[in-house]
């Protein structure tokens, strides 16, 4: 079944079926019974550098999960890309135990924590715009809300499948004592698209939780209260060869990051605290065979993210800042915002508002961006 017949098989079952809790369910036979949701965020997009303004389908996303048995169950993902429906991903998981899940097929990869925080439960608008350094997002930099690419932060290489991989990852999640969680993740995966010699990348991450657990696979950026904990987080990823440059040289791809997250009530409120630092290792490469320079894309930095919910809003706001490598500051950045969300059903309903000022380090001219958005899932 192609992926167009398979979206529209998908379609049509929701049509029909039936609805509890929010989910939409689909009896296969007396064992099987898969659950279908929606996600749809939509954007409206103010830049005042070119005076452009835009209305954009942002996610557009049919899920289908079902447990075939129960120690296996399989998860599809499609996605509206322009004109076309691509299915993102597809793969089946696998659970010898309680603790421990084997995932194999396309997926997200742990490169990082915001590559574990699921779009249904971000803070702001959008992702932090230095969160697609890892490889898995195009090992590049963004900006208007995560709605642009920042073009001088490119190497031009990213994974075969954008955002995602196809590969195999281990996750594990313990309860160490009644107020420690631990989480721990390690994969390899298919990789670059256009490495100059046949090698995987490899991925690992491990996490601290102290208070309430973060039990899934996937992290949010705001639990809206529901949660009291502190976490401590540690990535890494890597592929030799991932590139190669005109002068006919292999480059290594290497991705770490540490994180910290906290929320905690603070009278009839929330406060949510997100932060990390990002290093990304290219060996000091110039000009690459896949159109990008390795110093624009290289170097170090951070974010750090905050918000306050209180009676069904959220007022948020965040800093990110970039350093890259190359001697004349290309791919070097600040980036500040600050916004609100209204809350009509948690996260499954939900209203966003915000600015953001980029600044870039190689010009003068900063660029300032107002976006509002809906955001609906089930």
């Amino acid at each position: 079944m192609n992926k167009i017949n398979l979206s529209l098989t998908m379609l049509i079952a929701l049509s029909t079926a039936g609805y509890a809790n929010a989910d939409a369910k689909i009896k296969i036979n007396d064992d099987v019974t898969a659950k279908l949701g929606l996600r749809v965020q939509t954007l409206y997009i103010n830049r005042d550098n070119n005076g452009e303004d835009e209305f954009k389908l942002r996610r557009a996303r049919i899920r289908l999960g079902a447990n075939v048995t129960d120690k296996a169950s399989v998860f599809l993902q499609t996605d509206v890309s322009g004109k076309d429906v691509k299915l993102i991903d597809a793969y089946i998981t696998y659970k010898p135990n309680k603790n421990v899940n084997i995932i194999v097929g396309e997926h997200m990869v742990p490169a990082s924590r915001q590559s574990l925080t699921t779009a249904a439960a971000l803070m702001t608008l959008d992702r932090p715009g230095i969160a697609y350094k890892a490889m898995n997002w195009g090992g590049r930099a963004l900006k208007n809300f995560s709605n642009s690419t920042i073009n001088e932060t490119k190497a031009g290489f990213a994974t075969r499948h954008a955002v995602r991989d196809v590969g195999g990852t281990i996750f594990g999640k313990f309860k160490l004592s009644e107020k420690m969680h631990l989480k721990f993740y390690t994969g390899a995966y298919n990789g670059s698209d256009k490495p100059a010699d046949e090698t995987l990348q490899y991925a690992s991450r491990v996490q601290f939780n102290f208070g309430d657990a973060e039990n899934g696979y996937f992290n949010s950026s705001t639990y809206l209260g529901k949660k009291q904990t502190f976490a401590l987080g540690a990535s890494y990823s890597s592929q030799s060869d991932a590139a190669m440059t005109v002068a006919g040289n292999g480059v290594d791809y290497a991705l770490a990051s540490v994180d910290v997250f906290v929320e905690q009530s603070i009278g009839e409120g929330a406060l949510t605290i997100e932060a990390a630092y990002t290093d990304l290792d290219l060996g000091g490469a110039g000009e690459l065979t896949t159109g990008g320079i390795g110093t624009q894309s290289e170097g170090d930095g951070y974010y750090a993210q905050t918000g306050f919910y209180i009676n069904d809003f959220q007022v948020w706001g965040g800093y990110e800042s970039w350093d890259s490598t190359h001697t004349e500051n290309l791919g070097s950045f600040s980036t500040s915002k600050v916004g609100i969300t209204y809350f009509l059903k948690d996260h499954n309903l939900n209203f966003k508002a915000g600015v953001e000022k980029f600044d870039p380090k190689w010009v003068a001219e900063s660029e300032t961006t107002f976006v509002v958005g809906a955001y609906l899932v089930f």
